[in-house]
């Protein structure tokens, strides 16, 4: 006997884009004037973020207000070519004078990376190795390798965020320069995704002279 299937929402209204449209025009019934405002000033006038984020793909990650952070999203904030660019730009063209890096609690890709350093495997998916998100995972691992390789689940998605600033600085002169000149601060931050909160955990304190980061906690800074 056949099982019945059920049909998605967005098949039955007709459209494969209803539940995003769907949610697009919720969250604007949802907006105040003052947002509406907003929305039309920044379309208007540009936009002058005064932080720019690499965060996780994660949908559960929220930061900010539209017009005042720059975020690059990938999975589990590792910082390739085009989030790289994305700091460049903001610092270059936006003029951003803060950077993050967003850890976050549960994430999926953390996890992935610490079970790969425990058992070998890419996650309990089993993602192909040769996959480009396979590939992200690997990298993951290897760079929490370099941190000792950390179980503790925050732990480990704070010391991800760390190897991806110290990738970050490593491998844009731009970011170096505007750090060098005491015109860009970096940090670390954690959302936990449960309340939405924010929380400073590491501020980078760059050398001049072997131009290199190094995160340490607040009360240190």
């Amino acid at each position: 006997m056949a099982m019945a299937t059920r049909t998605p929402e967005s098949k039955r209204s007709g459209s494969p884009f209803a539940e995003l449209l769907a949610d697009n025009a919720r969250s604007l019934q949802k907006m105040n004037t003052d947002e509406v405002s907003l929305l039309k000033e920044l379309a208007e006038n540009g936009q002058h973020p005064h932080t720019v984020a690499a965060a996780c793909a994660d949908s559960r990650v929220l930061i900010g207000a539209p017009g005042r952070i720059f975020v690059n999203r990938s999975i589990g904030e590792e910082m390739d070519r085009a989030t790289t660019a994305g700091f460049e730009y903001a610092i270059a063209v936006l003029h951003a004078k803060n950077g993050v890096i967003v850890a976050h609690t549960k994430c999926g890709a953390v996890g992935a990376a610490i079970e790969k350093n425990s058992i070998g495997v890419n996650g309990s998916h089993a993602v192909d190795d040769d996959s480009a998100l396979g590939v992200t995972i690997t990298n993951l691992a290897r760079g929490l390798r370099r941190k000792g390789s950390p179980t503790d689940h925050t732990q480990a998605a704070i010391e991800n965020a760390i190897v991806q600033g110290e990738r970050l600085v490593a491998g844009s002169p731009i970011v170096r320069d505007a750090l060098a000149r005491g015109e860009f601060t970096l940090g670390i931050v954690l959302d936990d995704i449960s309340t939405g909160r924010l929380e400073v955990v590491k501020v980078g304190v760059y050398s001049n002279d072997t131009e290199k980061i190094a995160f340490v906690d607040p009360h240190q800074h």
